[in-house]
């Protein structure tokens, strides 16, 4: 397979990860956002227009679109598009549902500063306002790491959801 693509092919088909021990729910106030993620996650920016938390190996971004126009998928490929990566290679892409959002998600593997990364970008829509959000969950590929990494980062997704 190409790259890191059977990662990828591992979390499309692994969203009934159990939940862990060792989880916090975080919220982004300004928009009504919680999520659930690792205890070892501290945010380290949170303003009107982004939201960052980082772990041990992760990096949580969430960043409002104020157009109510484009669709979920539009909001998804725009993010992908600012996304900072070399090399980008796209191994999956489907609509999720986000607990109250209508969410899109892109699945890939890429560089940053010459190093192997794996990320998701996420575009989602609160159906019943007009701010739409871009998400992105970063990590580097490491092979002792990635599937605990992948379970991860699928844990993040599924706890996404509106207060």
């Amino acid at each position: 397979m190409n790259k890191f693509n059977w990662f990828w092919a591992v979390l499309a088909f692994n969203f009934s990860a159990q939940a862990q021990s060792g989880w916090k729910e975080m919220e982004w106030e300004t928009y009504s956002i919680s999520f659930k993620v690792p205890e070892s996650f501290e945010i380290t920016e949170s303003t009107a227009d982004i939201f960052t938390a980082s772990g041990e190996d992760f990096t949580l971004t969430i960043s409002p679109w104020k157009d109510a126009s484009i669709s979920v998928e539009e909001v998804a490929n725009k993010a992908l598009g600012s996304l900072s990566a070399d090399d980008v290679t796209i191994t999956s892409h489907e609509k999720i549902d986000l607990n109250g959002f209508e969410g899109y998600e892109i699945l890939g593997t890429g560089y940053q500063d010459d190093r192997p990364l794996l990320f998701v970008v996420l575009g989602f829509i609160d159906p019943d306002g007009e701010t739409n959000f871009s998400a992105y969950i970063l990590f580097w590929h490491d092979e002792n790491k990635n599937q605990e990494n992948i379970d991860i980062a699928t844990q993040i997704i599924e706890g996404i959801r509106k207060m």
